[in-house]
């Protein structure tokens, strides 16, 4: 199918059909023909991540050791510490979600450009006000740059999906032709590359396959450098077996999250 078919396809029958909301608990997307909200993939998300414990076990030590804060647990000020270690690492989790933001925002308007005009700026660096993050500037570079040496056709930037039937919803980072084949790209910014990725972009495949009946034929993960311009691709070689994974997942965590008890005492009374 050429670029203007798909795209055709996707206005009738993904674009306008999701709205992302954001609440205390939580991010959600609201199906607008039927109004039921559901969570997204990446809440249903709750399997063990440890390198994430010991990260964030190293960061509190790390906020631990700056001025004078391991005397001050020895003082008046033990429990005001403690609960400042305990918090530390949301502040360098906040950075790094700043700093990918900025990347995707600008990477968006770029990718659109290229959508509704045809042909890539000139440099994606121009999108940047004066003064912003290094960080997020090369990690933009770095799409760029990837995108232009793939010859990476872009489709549709920024897609909202979802499934009704299974109450997920998430945004779609990047549909493209690769190769003349419809491919789904996901962004990542952070340090590490995770498992959980594949299931994450495993259900933006199958969410959207069930809305347009396209078919998906390649899933990538571009995970972009901070410091310079490169990217490391990453496929998923068992999207069924992600997904299926997934599924299992968030089935956990509709049930433990779904209000009822879990457990109940046996108020029988036994003899001995």
């Amino acid at each position: 199918m050429s670029p203007e078919q798909i795209k055709k396809i996707i206005a009738e029958k993904v674009e306008g059909k999701w709205q992302a909301e954001h609440d205390a608990s939580g991010h959600h997307y609201r199906h607008i023909p039927t109004n039921i909200l559901v969570d997204s993939v990446t809440t249903k998300l709750i399997a063990e991540k440890p390198h994430l414990l010991k990260w964030s076990i190293s960061k509190a030590i790390e906020w631990l050791e700056q001025y004078d804060r391991w005397e001050r647990l020895k003082g008046p000020d033990r429990s005001l510490m403690l609960l400042g270690s305990q918090e530390a690492y949301t502040e360098f989790r906040d950075d790094a979600g700043s700093v990918g933001s900025a990347a995707h925002q600008v990477a968006e308007n770029f990718l659109n450009y290229r959508i509704e005009k045809g042909f890539w700026p000139e440099d994606i660096r121009k999108g940047f006000k004066d003064g912003a993050d290094p960080r997020a500037i090369a990690s933009a570079r770095s799409i760029e740059m990837i995108l232009k040496k793939l010859d990476v056709i872009p489709i549709s930037s920024e897609l909202l999906v979802g499934s009704i039937r299974h109450r997920i919803a998430g945004t779609l980072d990047l549909l493209a032709l690769i190769d003349n084949k419809l491919s789904l790209i996901d962004f990542k910014t952070s340090n590490a590359v995770s498992d959980e990725y594949a299931n994450q972009v495993a259900a933006y495949k199958y969410c959207f396959e069930e809305m347009s009946g396209l078919k998906i034929k390649t899933v990538k993960i571009f995970h972009l450098s901070k410091k310079y311009d490169k990217c490391i691709v990453y496929n998923v070689p068992n999207l069924p077996s992600a997904y299926k994974a997934y599924k299992g997942i968030a089935t956990f965590y509709d049930w433990f999250n779904n209000g009822k008890e879990k457990l109940e005492k046996d108020i029988k009374k036994i003899v001995l």
